[in-house]
């Protein structure tokens, strides 16, 4: 007769997992600033370069720190901003950054993790 046991250790598990989704997220948010900063409008580069990113348990949050940040994003003042200095630039530089790679967040996981 032969015995298979199993121990089960929920709390290092939970750990783990946790560790791993703040990996995933640190390395999303790194591709989301690297992303961003070849479309992000340049007249003196501090908006492509003032981001503050942070990842908390389970969540993550990259943030343009320049005050007029939410300008360029949606590119719109008082009136429409059209007048963007590098070609290949233009709103929305946060937001597609991030669906781009929120599309893709399966990668940033360890194999394991992935159903095929």
């Amino acid at each position: 007769m032969s015995y298979v046991t199993y121990e089960s250790d929920p709390e290092k598990i939970l750990a783990k997992i946790q560790l791993d989704t703040n990996i995933a997220m640190r390395l999303a948010l790194e591709d989301i600033h690297r992303l961003s900063r070849k479309i992000t409008p340049m007249k003196s580069g501090a908006l492509r370069m003032n981001t503050r990113r942070s990842v908390e348990p389970w969540s993550g949050t990259i943030v343009w720190v320049e005050q007029y940040s939410w300008y360029q994003e949606r590119g719109y003042t008082s009136g429409p901003v059209t007048n963007y200095t590098t070609s290949g630039t233009g709103p929305w530089f946060a937001r597609r950054s991030v669906t781009y790679v929120v599309g893709r967040m399966q990668n940033y996981y360890p194999q394991s993790y992935i159903r095929r």
